[in-house]
């Protein structure tokens, strides 16, 4: 039996294994839930925000720098499953503020993520380091 099924979430939860193209997906659901434990970058996260969806993670490495909570997406500690769980029913509660926090997040990728915006902030950093690494006279 699917686990969907055994939990009553079958008309709302479905688990789909692996997909080759993500970006249709998404744009079906009504929040992204990633309770991750891990995640390098979390390309995942960027894939949510440009299909406007409002992000429920964890605080979890660097998706705090990826998705401020309050700001995009609403995040817990690590494996606080009732912290996921208050977050998904507020989101899905308040379709106002899960579109807010959705808008907010394409903004962001457009803002801070894009191509343009992370050439740039590699430069400066490489022309910081530089500077710091040359010797004074």
């Amino acid at each position: 039996m699917d686990q969907a099924a055994q939990l009553g979430l079958a008309e709302r939860v479905h688990f789909l294994g692996w997909q080759p193209e993500v970006q249709s997906l998404i744009a079906q659901f009504e929040v992204f839930l990633a309770p991750s434990l891990w995640e390098g970058f979390g390309l995942v996260f960027l894939e949510a925000m440009a299909q406007a969806r409002p992000i429920i993670s964890t605080t979890a490495t660097s998706i705090p720098e990826v998705v401020p909570d309050g700001e995009c997406g609403l995040l817990t500690a690590p494996r606080d499953v009732p912290g996921l769980v208050a977050a998904l029913t507020r989101l899905l509660d308040d379709p106002a503020y899960a579109d807010h926090l959705g808008q907010v997040g394409r903004e962001r990728l457009a803002t801070t993520f894009s191509p343009a915006q992370m050439v740039a902030q590699t430069a400066a950093l490489y022309q910081e380091l530089l500077h710091k690494n040359t010797p004074t006279p």
